[in-house]
């Protein structure tokens, strides 16, 4: 079976060098098919196993990633994907994200830190979807394209320890 479509944005233009996953986790140790979006935005992944498919994800720089729902498909174990013997046709929507904004101040006072290396990780992160931003001298960053769900924040500088974690 072999799958192939195309990524566009809300208004329907292509989203070239989206990242599209394919992964069945059946059998043992996961099969991951993958492909990268061209100037179109069509993709075409070959060599995959007839049946459900586990995770059907695509992320792109300036994105939201689909599914929106990427928790909810990880913890149900499927995806909306059945492949048939042969083509399989797959057109996917991205859509914005969402942002997440903040200031870093040093513990204990009102005083921004200028530098902090924000990262956002989520299960998205392990398909290389992590998002970062770094603070500005208010202290003050935004990352955007986040996908929809849970996630962690880290901060990270030189000479400094995020309270609540242990440095290794």
């Amino acid at each position: 079976a072999w799958v192939e479509g195309r990524i566009h944005d809300p208004e329907k233009g292509p989203v070239p060098g989206a990242q599209v996953y394919v992964v069945d986790f059946r059998g043992g140790s996961p099969v991951v098919g993958f492909a990268v979006s061209d100037a179109e935005g069509r993709y075409r992944i070959r060599s995959l196993k007839s049946g459900p498919v586990q995770l059907f994800m695509v992320q792109a720089e300036g994105y939201g990633t689909y599914p929106e729902d990427f928790m909810g498909v990880l913890q149900r174990g499927s995806s909306d994907l059945v492949l048939r013997p042969g083509r399989n046709e797959k057109d996917v929507a991205l859509g914005a994200g969402g942002i997440v904004r903040g200031v870093v101040l040093e513990q204990g006072t009102e005083n921004p830190v200028e530098g902090v290396r924000i990262s956002l990780a989520s299960a998205a992160a392990f398909f290389g979807g992590q998002r970062t931003g770094t603070t500005d001298a208010q202290g003050k960053f935004e990352i955007g394209s986040v996908p929809l769900g849970g996630a962690v924040l880290i901060a990270s500088k030189d000479g400094w320890v995020q309270p609540g974690l242990t440095p290794q």
